[in-house]
């Protein structure tokens, strides 16, 4: 099987313009476009229908009607079973697994001012993108594998699978998309977002050098970044926050009440995980999609900010030695995860990388993506 690949298209201007004998600026554009993931084969999962009707959804529909419990039918006047996974190449699908954007424009603007012939002021701001194959190293193939279990004996007594014949009985083989949209039904499923945002870092800097006497340099700046559409994971079939207690301790009746079982209307209609148990769990059936499992994709609600002031001092000895002394006072937060799993938007902390990060990366996209890169360590 050929990988996965995608191909990104870049262009950029950069120009110099001294303005007069104190002031110079650097001008620059650049201007990326990056093509969707795709698999040489269209073996891959692309996006998920949340409003496709599930075939057994009536049949569930009218056990769910028979359970005794009012409590429930309260939270959850019709079970419904909805949704089902996309795949590429397939009824209609395209053979990108995602939409990219088209807009990745990205200027640059730098100074150099002189004050005098010992104090300059520079400063500069910059966009920069991050890729989106970052975080879609590869494809999500669900359907496209299956075990098959050696069974050594099926009473006990006789040996019929050897290690020169282990499946006497064959190997099966994967449905890959012939299931359309009852793959993986009962379990966890994963999909591509399918229109995602590139995640971007604006940078911005002032500072002021100034050379005194005895051989001393200084230098004071201000740096800051902000991460915008940072991607991070997200499970949408989760129990909705409404049905969530809002105590401020520990509320032993609602968790009760969630966690208790009732009949399960999935039962019986040969569905496997949701479905395979007699009894199933309230909280379960008050999902959006209660006939899965996970269902996990991610969104580009990420973000993030940095912000730092910068002191350097040098000494220059005349024999070519320099001596160099550097503070850093900053903070950098994020918000990439979220409290509660059916929260709107992620939480705001401070970053894991606060105590790492002393300087911010130059290239902008490393931090844009810092908390959206499970596969890569920063």
């Amino acid at each position: 099987m050929k990988p996965a690949a995608s191909r990104v298209l870049q262009a950029l201007a950069v120009d110099d313009w001294k303005v007069n004998s104190k002031l110079t600026l650097n001008l620059g554009l650049r201007y990326e476009v990056e093509g969707a993931l795709t698999e040489r084969y269209n073996r891959s999962v692309t996006g998920f229908d949340p409003l496709y009707v599930q075939p057994m959804q009536a049949t569930a529909q009218t056990k769910y009607a028979s359970l005794n419990d009012a409590a429930l039918k309260a939270d959850v006047p019709q079970l419904n079973a909805l949704g089902g996974l996309l795949f590429a190449g397939v009824n209609g699908q395209p053979r990108g697994l995602y939409k990219t954007p088209k807009n990745n424009i990205m200027p640059r603007f730098g100074l150099a001012y002189r004050l005098n012939d010992k104090t300059v002021i520079r400063g500069g701001y910059g966009i920069f993108f991050g890729f989106l194959g970052q975080r879609r190293g590869d494809v999500v193939q669900t359907g496209y594998s299956i075990s098959t279990n050696f069974v050594p004996t099926t009473d006990g007594a006789t040996i019929t699978g050897t290690l020169s014949n282990p499946f006497p009985n064959g190997i099966l083989n994967p449905p890959g998309s012939a299931q359309g949209y009852q793959t993986n039904l009962g379990n966890a499923i994963s999909f591509f977002n399918q229109r995602p945002l590139s995640p971007y870092n604006q940078r911005w800097e002032l500072g002021v050098q100034c050379e005194l006497p005895a051989g001393f340099v200084v230098e004071a700046s201000y740096v800051g970044n902000r991460g915008t559409h940072i991607e991070i994971n997200r499970n949408i079939n989760t129990v909705p926050n409404r049905f969530l207690s809002a105590l401020p301790t520990r509320d032993a009746a609602r968790i009760s009440y969630l966690t208790g079982t009732v009949s399960n209307p999935f039962a019986g209609l040969g569905i496997p995980g949701v479905g395979a148990s007699s009894t199933i769990s309230r909280q379960n059936l008050m999902k959006p999609f209660p006939e899965f499992g996970d269902i996990n994709t991610t969104t580009n609600d990420g973000y993030s900010w940095y912000h730092a002031a910068q002191l350097r001092i040098e000494k220059r000895f005349s024999k070519g030695y320099t001596v160099q002394a550097s503070y850093t006072h900053s903070r950098f937060m994020q918000a990439t995860e979220y409290l509660n799993p059916g929260d709107p938007s992620p939480t705001e902390v401070v970053s894991d990388s606060e105590r790492a990060l002393i300087n911010p990366p130059i290239d902008g996209a490393a931090l844009a993506t810092a908390r959206g890169t499970d596969s890569k360590k920063d």
